[in-house]
């Protein structure tokens, strides 16, 4: 029986993933000319209002008398919270973070309202991270980091190729085609 649990979980999040590096291949939202919009993969959304639903049920199962001492409570709000913890943030990605792009900047708007905006010439570095996913364009003063799964992340990475000096975004690039060829190729 663990074997055939273990097989369908990794089946699961292996067919999420190819799912996920899939949006990255879609062309993002065009709003006017010349400036698209990217928004994170919807499916970070479901899962986050999944791992909420969890939360609610574990809740419930406690509050119908199945907590029976004082460290069995301590289990069961460490477990709610934690599944609210981890899902809240990706309920949010999905509804609120947005990026604009342009011939000109780069607008990010996150989470909590902020908006950072970078201007193509003012990038100093570029980086990529395989393990988190994500680009980082940095200006002395400003950090934008863009995560693979964005739907058009793509179609920002040809912007940013026509926008920056190639030295800048070469190390980057070369991590990012890795990561496609290891989606392509499944894992």
């Amino acid at each position: 029986m663990k074997i055939f649990s273990t097989i369908i979980i990794i089946t699961v999040v292996f067919a999420l993933m190819k799912y996920l590096g899939e949006s990255t291949k879609k062309h993002a939202a065009v709003v006017s000319e010349g400036t698209i919009i990217l928004k994170m993969n919807q499916a970070y959304g479901v899962i986050g209002y999944i791992g909420i639903v969890c939360s609610a049920v574990i809740g419930v199962i406690a509050s119908l008398g199945t907590v029976k001492s004082v460290q069995d409570l301590i289990i069961v709000i460490g477990l709610v919270l934690s599944f609210l913890a981890l899902s809240m943030p990706l309920v949010l990605i999905s509804k609120k973070m947005k990026i604009e792009v342009d011939e000109e900047k780069i607008k990010h708007f996150g989470i909590t309202g902020k908006i950072k905006t970078i201007y193509w010439n003012e990038i100093k570095t570029v980086k990529f991270s395989k393990t988190a996913l994500e680009l980082s364009l940095i200006t002395d003063k400003i950090k934008v980091k863009l995560h693979m799964h964005l739907i058009g992340f793509n179609d920002m990475v040809n912007i940013m190729k026509a926008k920056i000096d190639y030295s800048l975004y070469r190390d980057a690039l070369i991590e990012i085609e890795s990561v496609n060829n290891r989606i392509n190729k499944g894992f």
